[in-house]
This record gives C-alpha cells, structure tokens and sequence, in this order.
C-alpha cells in the first residue's frame, strides 16, 4: 500500500529534494483516490471552499502531509543537514536583526519539521518546548520535553524561563492539544490557545513573535512575524497572523489541526495551569 512505498522512498538513496518530490506524488494520489486524508467536505466545512477549489486544497494538503512524513522517517533520531540546502527565509536581513530574548511561536502548519534548520541560523541558542525530540538537535539546541502530565509542562516552562533571563531564544506552538489553554478563534472556529509562550514573555519581559516554516513546492520558506510586546493583545495577534496565513496557503495547515478546528476544543481550567513566576 501507499505507507510502504512511503517508507521505501524514504529509505531509498535518492536526494532529499528528490524524495520529497516523491512523497508530494504520493500523497496526492493517496488523496484522489481514497477521497481522504482529508476529504474534500472537511476542507470545504472549514475553508467555505467550493468542490473544485476544496479538491486542489486537499490535494495539497496531502501533499505536504506525505512530505513532513519523509522528513521524520529519514530524520529520525538523526541529523537534519541533508534538507538545509531546501530551507531559506523568505527575508533574511529580517531574521538576522532578530536578538534575543524572544519567544518564537509557531503551529501545527507548513514545513514544521525541517523549521529547526532556519532557527539554526539565528543569532543566539535556543530552547524548544516541544511533546518530543523527532530528529537530532544541532548543538546550539535544547529540548525541554513536554510529554507526560502537568509536571512536566510545568518543568519545561521553567527551563523556557530560565533560557529568558539567560538571553536565550524560545521556540514553541501555540495551538495543540496538550497543556494549559483558553479558547480563542482561528479560521472561524474554536481553538485552544496555549497559554505557555505568552506566559513565558510577559514573566520575562521578552516579546513574542509567530514564525512558520511554508512548503513551497519541495522546498521550505521561512516567515517570521515583527515582534510583538508582551500585552494581552500578543495572543490575538500572532492568532491573527496564523490566521491570514492560511487564508492565503489552505494547503500549510496540518491534517491534525484541521481537524481539531472542526470540532470545538476541551479547554483545561485556569487551575490546571500551574506554572508560576
């Protein structure tokens, strides 16, 4: 079936760029034939898209899904230099000026996992909080896990803190199923916003920043948002940002977080939040 040619071309020795060609062709034809992954009345719910026009989405969805498949099939556990020659920023000059501290906030869209390779080049180490590591992280990374229950959140929030007040950067979604969250609108529809990045900047005094990482045919575009204070305002606006995002590019948004965008969020109550300064 398709999952087994998937791992064949991930194991094969073609270049990565042309690998990812192949999972793109895969994921495609995957879609129009099986009529999911998503399926076009998913696509046509959440984007208020017409048959034609909720088909090519979901085929480009499909797409990029097959693509960051690769990714961490030929990355697992290991480095992510073959792909750095395909990831560039869309304004470099930009995203040199960026100095830490600063919160870099991110979600579930594009070229997630090939995003390292851009924050790899910014000037300064990072801390990621992320459920686990996939690949190898370079040497100016660290990884706070944040799988497991509220200790663990808890833990790697404080690492976050920490990495803030050493003048470090952040990285870290804003939009998931786990954690801490109150609700908030994307697309039109419910989602939980995590409070985490958000708390992070204003204990710290950092700004805050969405970033994404765009596939763009076979290759991965970086855009980093301008900086934002730290006020109550930070979350609507980076929603606000993911938000015009994927009006712009339907195809960048992961199948799991459309998904979750079709059904109202379980939001966890303020006292489930236990991170304190």
């Amino acid at each position: 079936g398709f999952d087994r040619l998937e791992i064949a071309l991930a194991d094969s020795r073609l270049s990565s760029r042309a690998a990812l060609g192949g999972a793109a062709t895969l994921g495609s034809l995957r879609a129009a034939l099986s009529g999911r992954w998503p399926a076009l009345d998913e696509v046509a719910k959440l984007f208020h898209t017409g048959r034609l026009e909720s088909r090519r989405i979901a085929l480009g969805i499909a797409a990029n899904e097959a693509r960051n498949r690769l990714v961490v099939r030929r990355c697992s556990g290991r480095s992510l230099a073959p792909f750095a020659p395909w990831v560039r920023f869309r304004n470099a000059r930009a995203a040199a000026e960026l100095r830490p501290p600063l919160v870099l906030v991110t979600a579930h869209v594009g070229a997630l996992y090939l995003l390292s390779l851009a924050m790899d080049r910014l000037a300064g180490p990072r801390v990621v909080l992320r459920w686990a590591a996939v690949h190898e992280a370079s040497a100016e990374v660290e990884i706070a896990p944040t799988a497991g229950g509220l200790a663990t959140r808890t833990e790697a929030l404080r690492r976050g803190l920490d990495a803030l007040r050493a003048g470090k950067f952040v990285v870290i979604a804003f939009e998931g199923p786990h954690g801490a969250s109150e609700p908030g609108t994307l697309l039109g529809r419910p989602v939980a916003l995590g409070r985490g990045g958000f708390a992070l900047a204003r204990i710290s005094g950092a700004c805050v920043a969405p970033v994404a990482a765009l596939w763009e045919g076979n290759r991965a575009v970086v855009e980093i948002g301008a900086p934002l204070q730290t006020s109550r305002e930070a979350p609507l606006e980076v929603t606000r940002w993911f938000d015009a995002l994927l009006r712009r590019s339907p195809r960048q948004i992961h199948l799991g977080l459309l998904r979750r965008l079709l059904f109202e969020p379980t939001v966890e109550p303020a006292g489930e939040h236990a991170f304190r300064s």
